[in-house]
């Protein structure tokens, strides 16, 4: 809240904006609960001691540990990943790689379900780096046994496949942002990516709120820009009134002009 907002709360005015402001909050807070389950690959394959009390779930021989990772903290580190397949389980976390002059790149913003990097099936992603943004739980599956109990049901390459699949067409569609696009159609761009993909998990709300702790940092890292930059797009998007960003909390108030203004068709 800005030093204006909480000067008019105090002598009274703004209240019915702080009311909206707190209740979009409650709502997000609510669909975050859900987890990514529903559409965890390893969980559609039955892998996940967490998903049930079953016999089947019980006799599984894929060794997996839960974990937690406090947010702006590195998770995932390289003797981890070297023979671990971690998921997601709650919470916003990145896939970055430094580079020589102390600036990074993030490749991608890993939500509830998702796995840090399609590779990490097959091998460990020495080069990526994976950071909490808000707090992360987390659950890493031995590789070595998972590899050797899909080897016998076919199922499992398409549900790779697809993983890998949506993760190639986001990286492609990340190498014309940045070297084709304009700031504010790299940023409609990946807001547009990251609010489909919370809807597929239900984190959306009826009014178009979601839980949203990109800085403008994060957001700057995945677009090739500077934070400064980033927080005039944002500002030029509330101006025209395509969304509102506050505490946290993304509304979006038009998701036609949005997707108008990203220029590319849907990616998850």
């Amino acid at each position: 809240m800005s030093v204006a907002q909480r000067a008019a709360f105090r002598c009274g005015k703004g209240k019915h904006d702080m009311r909206q402001l707190k209740s979009s909050r409650r709502k997000a807070s609510a669909t975050a609960a859900l987890s990514g389950c529903s559409i965890c690959p390893l969980a559609a394959l039955q892998l996940c001691i967490e998903q049930g009390q079953s016999k089947k779930y019980r006799d599984l021989k894929v060794g997996q540990i839960v974990g937690v990772a406090v947010s702006r903290r590195p998770f995932c580190l390289e003797e981890e990943v070297k023979s671990l397949i971690p998921i997601i389980c709650s919470g916003w976390a990145a896939a970055y790689v430094n580079l020589p002059n102390g600036s990074r790149q993030i490749l991608s913003f890993i939500l509830p379900g998702e796995v840090p990097s399609a590779s990490l099936f097959f091998s460990g992603a020495e080069y990526v780096w994976v950071e909490a943004i808000s707090n992360v739980h987390y659950r890493s599956f031995n590789r070595s046994d998972f590899m050797r109990d899909i080897s016998g049901r076919p199922e499992t390459f398409a549900l790779i496949a697809d993983v890998w699949t949506k993760e190639k067409r986001r990286a492609d569609w990340l190498i014309v942002d940045l070297g084709r696009r304009s700031a504010g159609e790299r940023i409609a761009s990946l807001l547009t990516d990251l609010v489909d993909r919370l809807q597929q998990r239900g984190l959306v709300a009826p009014d178009g709120s979601m839980e949203f702790p990109l800085r403008h940092r994060h957001i700057a890292d995945a677009t090739g820009l500077t934070p400064v930059h980033v927080s005039k797009v944002l500002s030029e998007f509330r101006r025209r009134g395509l969304l509102t960003l506050a505490e946290r909390v993304l509304t979006i108030k038009d998701t036609n002009a949005l997707r108008r203004s990203a220029g590319q068709p849907y990616l998850s």
